[in-house]
């Protein structure tokens, strides 16, 4: 949590190496051993916050909206060795999320504005609806599926 200005280098560069490096490492190394077998699929997980940026979340939204393009970049360059990459774009009930939440004056109030304010369905997305569109992603159910990011947020973009 912070603004360009409260975030530490120390704290930016976690932030970026955890949520955005992981991923090119990851693709660095993965990609060569899909292409080997012919193809595959990568499902990044990004967020709502590739997309809207939140107050004093600089360092995540940066990040995200690094994961969001990065996969994006795979997606184009690696399309003829028949590499999927997909986004899942979250918006859920998480530590992360509940840590935010118990952190202001009145943890309640806030948990019920968060609800209000950024899901139109007035609710937290369970982990376990997450996992689902993952795993729509990563099957051969989605095989024509690529460069895609869904957003699991309880229709909090659409507002």
């Amino acid at each position: 949590m912070g603004t360009v200005v409260d975030t530490t280098e120390e704290i930016w560069d976690r932030v970026i190496n955890v949520n955005l490096k992981s991923v090119f490492l990851f693709s660095n190394y993965a990609i060569p051993a899909m292409a080997e077998r012919e193809g595959g699929t990568i499902v990044n997980i990004a967020s709502v916050n590739g997309f809207v940026a939140l107050a004093n979340e600089a360092a995540y939204d940066a990040a995200k909206g690094g994961v969001v393009m990065l996969s994006k970049a795979i997606a184009i360059d690696h399309h003829r060795q028949k590499i999927r990459v997909n986004r899942g774009c979250p918006s859920a009930d998480i530590p992360m999320l509940n840590r935010s939440i118990n952190v202001a004056l009145d943890p309640e109030k806030q948990r019920k504005s968060f609800i209000e304010y950024n899901a139109a369905l007035h609710l937290l997305i369970k982990q376990e609806e997450i996992a689902y569109a993952v795993f729509f992603l990563a099957s051969d159910e989605s095989s024509a599926v690529t460069r895609a990011a869904p957003m699991v947020d309880g229709g909090w973009t659409a507002i």
